[in-house]
């Protein structure tokens, strides 16, 4: 990223001019409400701030390690940001900033405490790893200045320490290869948001990334694929070749490289589904013997490690212990995820092994899912040999695995709220939330992409204060099917991550959109200082549209996060700065119109945010519902369904309404007589996710909105097998012209799931956009 002009905090930093050791100059003041928040913050409003200066000192405790090397950090935050050099020294100065370890600081682990005043700062922490995040808020707590005046800090206290003892974050390496530089890169984006643990996914189907001593042909033919898939659903590939791993020692360096940053690596070794690599490389280790390849296209497979060959078993082990050997984290993950029984039901050492262990199916588990508990809980017992912990994707539960197994709860909320009411210790990563990398919601852009992992509650009010004690921790992930470079990966991640680092350190009661999307804006800055990139339509400006309440007329508001001037126009021009400046809600005629707006910052344009009001009889009118809408698919409500906006090309941006088991019905307020001849209403289907089209549509009219008259109806067949996801619909149905003031629209949804469909018999889903009357 080209570096920019950066901004500081506008409400908190100033300029004023001082008396220093060296020379007057003057100091700009930094703010202490960081990115995660911490739990107490109280400034001394009167007192003089600490002016970090040339004589500046560092001190830790001789002999401490630890914190010499934190001390060290701190320097080189400080240079960075302020462009100041500062001493460091096992002796205090005058103007100093003291390390320290005090184990009576703070109520839970890893916490600390940071005392400001005008002589000097002191950090204390309970433990090491709390002084480190103590280094972090000040690290990220001052101007950036870059040398151009002093930086300061505001007298006062803060106490602070995590919610959540696990704070982690996931890269997958499988897809593709990062190098060894770049994980380091990634490891200090991770120190800066105070998390503490690196899920680092190693092997995959596309690819075996990390060196067995005792098995070579892992890397020497696994760590291989001879090309990719282009894109999700094509045929195509391109043909380059991929290839990459880690030697033993290149992780031991990653471990130790994460540990002068208090932070754990925990490897993962993906089985026995996802092992396609691994059986390309021992082809033995399968129920059909082969030929196997390591795969070049991306999704579930049916050739697995054969759950019956107790060859196959002692491959698991060995390729643990090794694993262990290279990691000390007190977790070894081992993934357990879709891991398709296809082969097993065919397989006869897999059936007499499950004949032998006299397991049988039960209404819960099959007992193919018996024989992956089993074989999962004899790695389990060569892990907890060694003192260590499992962690196992949550499909494991498919399988009644043993209660010393730790669960990442991934494939949705409910799956964390079984595996914590089943009392497994259970890390919360939902795709739905925290999968950064997932195509469906990466489709979320600017503030609605951070406002849906903000605003995510990990311990679901449906557990008990018992049950929630089990939800140990919170990780975000990153997948690389479709991120082969360290620009799309750090899109992804921020800003984000700033937002998961909240929901991980911060105290959920504190929690509120706004004042994190305030603080947000020097974070930026930050990463911009540091070379990263973040995506930048969290620039854009957020534009919302609502009736005025008669009319048909509409009130527009233009925001961005960090209240930056918007210019906007309403003829279809681009938009500059010569353009209307935006000072409130803009009031529109009820005519259609194309609205455009941008922000511009200290000569730095914003994307160009852009709308068009299509208006019919409906738009922007008085609409009721007499159905209920999904809670997590209700965003504004029914004004939705009026307000002269299509869908878009994501069921989850905001732009529909999501209803459940239930027809849809609306009655909309014309607000005077009108002849209407015919209505359109818009779907969004997605059968996969059990989201599936109208079957019929049904219109009433009335002149007093009480008594109605149905004047047409029309049926629509159910979707046939093999229907396309992601498909935008729109149906009409058309009639005589006929008075009305108030219109009901009936739309049917489909009754259950069809017979082909893998949900057969369950309640379907109907996403509506736009209800349009002629």
């Amino acid at each position: 990223m080209k570096k920019t002009q950066l901004t500081t905090w506008a409400a908190r930093a100033f300029l004023v001019c001082c008396l220093t050791a060296c020379s007057q100059k003057e100091v700009s003041l930094g703010d202490l409400n960081v990115i995660p928040l911490p739990q107490e913050i109280t400034e001394a409003a009167n007192a003089a701030p600490f002016v970090i200066n040339s004589s500046t000192v560092i001190c830790y405790p001789e002999g401490n390690e630890k914190l010499e090397r934190t001390a060290h950090f701190l320097a080189s935050y400080i240079k960075e940001v302020t462009g100041t050099e500062v001493q460091v020294s096992t002796k205090a100065g005058k103007n100093g900033i003291t390390l320290s370890v005090d184990p009576s600081v703070a109520t839970a682990k890893d916490g600390y405490e940071l005392n400001i005043s005008s002589e000097g700062i002191t950090v204390k922490g309970n433990t090491e790893a709390g002084v480190f995040y103590g280094i972090q808020t000040i690290y990220k707590a001052l101007p950036i200045t870059e040398g151009k005046t002093l930086a300061s800090l505001p007298a006062g206290t803060i106490k602070d320490f995590p919610t959540y003892d696990f704070r982690g974050f996931m890269v997958d390496v499988g897809r593709h290869y990062f190098s060894v530089d770049y994980l380091k890169e990634i490891i200090d984006i991770l120190a800066m948001h105070n998390i503490n643990y690196f899920h680092w996914h190693l092997t995959e189907d596309q690819g075996w990334r990390i060196e067995i001593k005792k098995y070579p042909k892992l890397t020497e033919i696994g760590s291989h694929r001879k090309e990719t898939i282009t894109a999700p659903g094509s045929k195509e590939f391109d043909g380059k070749p991929v290839s990459g791993f880690y030697t033993q020692e290149e992780a031991k360096e990653i471990v130790n490289y994460a540990a002068e940053r208090f932070i754990t690596v925990i490897p993962e070794v993906d089985m026995p589904g996802h092992m396609l690599a691994a059986l390309a490389s021992y082809p033995e280790l399968g129920c059909t013997g082969g030929p196997y390849e390591t795969a070049t296209k991306f999704g579930v497979f049916r050739e697995v490690l054969c759950g019956g060959n107790e060859k196959t078993l002692q491959f698991a082990k060995d390729v643990v212990n090794e694993i262990m050997d290279i990691f000390p984290s007190p977790y070894i993950h081992i993934g357990g995820d879709e891991c398709p029984k296809y082969e097993w039901e065919r397989c006869p050492k897999c059936q007499a092994k499950i004949k032998e262990l006299k397991l049988k199916s039960t209404p819960e588990h099959t007992k193919e899912n018996q024989l992956q508990a089993y074989f999962m809980g004899e790695v389990e017992k060569e892990i907890i040999k060694r003192g260590r912990k499992m962690l196992a994707w949550d499909e494991i539960l498919e399988g009644n695995p043993a209660k010393s197994t730790t669960v990442m709860a991934w494939t949705g909320i409910k799956a964390g709220i079984k595996s914590a009411q089943l009392g497994h210790q259970t890390i919360i990563c939902p795709i739905s939330h925290l999968y950064f990398s997932n195509p469906g919601y990466n489709r979320l852009k600017g503030v609605s992409s951070v406002e849906r992992v903000y605003n995510f509650e990990p311990r679901n009010e449906k557990l008990t204060a018992e049950e929630k004690e089990n939800i140990i921790g919170v990780q975000g992930c990153i997948w690389t099917e479709w991120t082969k470079d360290s620009v799309k990966m750090e899109w992804q991640m921020m800003p984000r991550i700033a937002a998961l680092s909240e929901l991980q350190w911060s105290n959920p009661e504190k929690k509120n959109l706004d004042g994190f999307l305030k603080r947000l804006r020097h974070q930026l800055d930050l990463y911009t200082l540091n070379g990263y990139h973040y995506k930048q339509d969290i620039e854009d400006v957020t534009m919302d549209i609502n009736p005025v309440g008669e009319g048909g007329k509409a009130a527009i508001t233009l925001n961005t996060f960090d209240n930056a001037p918007v210019y906007y126009t309403t003829d279809g021009s681009e938009p500059t700065a010569a353009s209307q400046q935006y000072n409130g809600p803009v009031t529109l005629d009820g005519n259609t119109v194309t609205v455009k707006a941008k922000a511009i910052r200290d000569g730095r344009e914003s994307n160009t945010v852009e709308e068009t009001l299509q208006y019919n009889l409906a738009t922007m009118r008085p609409i009721q519902l007499a159905c209920t809408p999904d809670p997590n698919y209700t965003y504004k409500g029914a004004n939705l369904l009026v307000d002269g906006l299509k869908g878009d090309d994501n069921y989850r941006s905001g732009r529909y309404i999501g209803i459940y088991g239930e027809n849809l019905d609306a009655t909309i307020d014309l607000q005077e007589e009108k002849e209407i001849s015919a209505v359109t209403i818009g779907t969004y289907l997605v059968p996969g996710d059990y989201i599936f089209g109208l079957t019929g549509i049904e219109v009433y009219v009335s002149a007093d909105g009480k008594d109605f008259r149905k004047i047409a109806s029309n049926t629509i067949p159910t979707l046939e097998k093999g229907s396309k996801n992601n498909v935008l619909k729109r149906k009409e149905i058309k009639f005589d012209k006929t008075p009305a003031r108030y219109v009901r629209v009936v739309g049917k949804n489909t009754p259950v799931l069809p017979k082909w469909h893998p949900g057969a018999g369950k309640k379907a889903y109907l996403f509506v956009d736009e209800i349009e009357i002629f």
